[in-house]
């Protein structure tokens, strides 16, 4: 409490007047200090102070507390009612090719857009605007995966929408490539139909990860999965929960996602309107698909 008082406006004035001696130097001891006079409610009037307080205290962590809460609501809410309203506008006619020309159509010409790019965008386009393109994703070591996604990308270059090429990198990976095929506007146009006005929210998603790289978008759909996953089974996870299942209970490879860095990635997440609502399809472990 003196402390309080002596860094007050009053206080350290208090101390210059003190300070000055007749010669017009400053000189402030020990002894001047505690010679200063300090006014202090007595000790029951201090307890109430500190019991009111540490009330008030209690009652910011309330609020607090109910905010966040009316904020997951507000999210789930909005998100439900974006889905609602993008199901509501989709015409029929559309199939998973379509969508992946569509993507194909603004990402080719990037560098950093290869197969797993083009599968976790299709997961996040498909989950997000509640497409209803594939339901059989599995928890597999890169995220999200549903394999018709193969057999999509062969029809593709059967209908001429689009084809694929392989290099092999330095790091003996190997890079797959997109190219644009001559009938590739069909397939855009068909898409765009179907989606209506929600054409907007797929192209702000695509600019949400342009130029970023594999593993950004590996980090989100995974965990845009496992979040989803956990609400359609009646869970409201916190962040911490949603950390340790991506890491501990998705797939070995997933440990290298630092924590702080998913934490990170769930508050970009919610900064971008990308918060499941548990009405997407669930993903599978590995084993579940053998044993199916």
């Amino acid at each position: 409490m003196p402390a309080l008082y002596l860094n007050s406006p009053v206080g350290m004035a208090h101390m210059r007047r003190l300070a000055i001696t007749t010669s017009g130097l400053f000189n402030l001891s020990v002894g001047k200090i505690r010679s200063i006079p300090v006014a202090l409610p007595p000790l029951e009037e201090q307890s109430r102070i500190v019991a009111k307080v540490d009330q008030l205290m209690a009652l910011c962590d309330q609020f607090k507390s109910r905010l966040s809460e009316a904020r997951r609501v507000h999210e789930h809410l909005a998100n439900a009612l974006i889905g609602q309203a993008l199901n509501g506008e989709k015409k029929s006619g559309a199939e998973a090719v379509d969508f992946s020309a569509y993507l194909i159509s603004k990402l080719a010409s990037q560098r950093t857009f290869g197969r797993v790019a083009h599968m976790k965008l299709l997961f996040l386009a498909d989950s997000h605007l509640g497409l209803g393109l594939m339901d059989g994703y599995r928890r597999h070591a890169a995220g999200p995966l549903d394999t018709t996604i193969y057999r999509v990308e062969e029809r593709a270059a059967q209908e001429g929408l689009y084809s694929t090429s392989i290099e092999v990198l330095k790091s003996g990976q190997e890079k797959v490539s997109y190219h644009i095929g001559a009938n590739i506007s069909r397939s855009v146009e068909t898409a765009a139909s179907a989606l209506g006005s929600a054409r907007e929210e797929l192209d702000r998603l695509i600019a949400l990860f342009e130029g970023r790289k594999t593993e950004d978008l590996e980090a989100v759909a995974t965990l845009y999965a496992v979040w989803n996953d956990a609400l359609a089974g009646g869970l409201h996870p916190n962040d911490e929960w949603l950390i340790n299942e991506f890491r501990g209970n998705w797939h070995e490879a997933k440990e290298r996602f630092a924590p702080d860095i998913l934490g990170k990635w769930l508050g970009w997440m919610r900064d971008n309107g990308l918060v499941p609502t548990g009405n997407s399809a669930t993903t599978k472990s590995q084993a579940a698909f053998l044993f199916n």
